[in-house]
């Protein structure tokens, strides 16, 4: 069995996120790469958020009953969609559906961990959860998680 694994072609883990997926340029969401699926997996979750951001950190983004044979996530997913190819868009940290971008305040750069779950529940979780609701669900139900990190600093 091979080890769950999260990348994305637009850049690789502990490095800068390119501007194009942040808040203050085109605010789109980063095509993203699933690979080592646990024997079991019915379904993924994703979560990203920004954890040096406000208290206890902010999410960025909520995606899940993302079924097993979903590989890959092309860049710009429509935020305004509840319902996607890819799966299910939760509430972000703004109780808004879908991505929102990087977007700290001036100072150091801030880690953005897309964090992946690979889960056994079926894909067919209610919409609209936010990722306090979404990980009280997982509980119990995560074969295998992994992180991909990225960087942004405002200029």
């Amino acid at each position: 069995m091979t080890e769950l694994k999260l990348t994305s072609p637009a850049f690789i883990h502990n490095s800068m996120i390119p501007d194009q997926y942040t808040f203050y340029h085109e605010n789109i969401s980063p095509p993203l790469r699933i690979t080592g699926i646990p024997e079991n997996t019915q379904s993924y979750a994703l979560i990203m958020f920004d954890p040096i951001a406000k208290t206890p950190g902010f999410v960025h983004w909520v995606v899940y009953n993302i079924p097993k044979e979903i590989e890959q996530f092309e860049a710009d997913l429509d935020k305004d969609s509840p319902v996607l190819d890819i799966g299910t868009q939760g509430l972000n940290g703004k109780a808004e559906l879908g991505y929102r971008g990087c977007g700290p305040g001036p100072g150091p750069a801030h880690p953005y961990h897309f964090h992946l779950y690979a889960t056994d529940l079926k894909p067919d979780l209610p919409q609209n959860l936010n990722a306090a609701q979404l990980r009280d669900i997982l509980v119990g139900h995560i074969l295998a998680e992994t992180e991909l990190i990225g960087y942004y600093q405002q200029t």
